[in-house]
């Protein structure tokens, strides 16, 4: 198979391979947390990300989630606009201020990418003519087999998230998960996010919509 067919194909699969699937691969609850803790309660969002328009962006994808699940969430940007020069003493008393009372913290932890090549034979004795003598395709056969070539890319994009109670304040829910081939980072929010508030929801942090 020429590079160019190799490239095409390549190419197809990178474009169609953009429905993202997230599973969480580890998580833990901590004994003490209160059911139902977040429902009603006012949730700060944060996506430690630094791009401004990509953490704004997750941070109302992840807000919404929550709200749909009976939480109220504050986006953390609305709080602290820019995070250059934002020390913990005064994120803690803009946070108090507002009235949060949990934490929602999602830090991208890593991005891997891998492609597979499989070659697979195609029987040609069917449908070629040189195949049906004895000698037809004893030269070819050495010099031009017929190669049929699939190339597989996946990327993975793993995310630490943390739930902390402010009012007890401790970390009360954590998990790792791996997402799969996101088509682009709102796909990769819109995932993690659902999943995320699925997660809680699940470990009774809150109530089912």
């Amino acid at each position: 198979m020429s590079i160019t067919n190799r490239i095409a194909i390549l190419t197809a699969l990178v474009a169609t391979s953009g429905c993202a699937a997230t599973t969480f691969d580890s998580t833990w609850r901590n004994p003490e947390a209160q059911p139902g803790s977040f429902a009603g309660a006012k949730v700060l969002t944060v996506v430690q990300v630094a791009d401004e328009g990509r953490r704004r962006t997750a941070e109302d994808i992840l807000a919404a989630d929550i709200v749909e699940r009976g939480g109220q969430a504050v986006a953390s940007y609305t709080l602290f606009p820019s995070i250059t020069g934002l020390d913990t003493a005064l994120a803690k008393a803009k946070a108090v201020e507002a009235g949060i009372t949990g934490i929602v913290i999602m830090s991208f932890a890593g991005r891997e990418r891998s492609v597979t090549t499989t070659v697979n034979v195609q029987p040609m004795y069917q449908s070629s003519m040189y195949y049906q003598q004895p000698w037809g395709a004893w030269y070819g056969g050495w010099y031009n087999p017929y190669p049929m070539e699939t190339i597989n890319v996946n990327t993975v994009v793993t995310v630490q998230t943390r739930v902390y109670s402010l009012r007890q304040n401790k970390l009360v829910w954590a998990g790792t998960s791996e997402t799969l081939n996101p088509s682009s980072y709102a796909d990769l929010i819109n995932d993690l996010a659902q999943a995320t508030a699925k997660e809680l929801q699940s470990a009774g942090l809150l109530k089912k919509p």
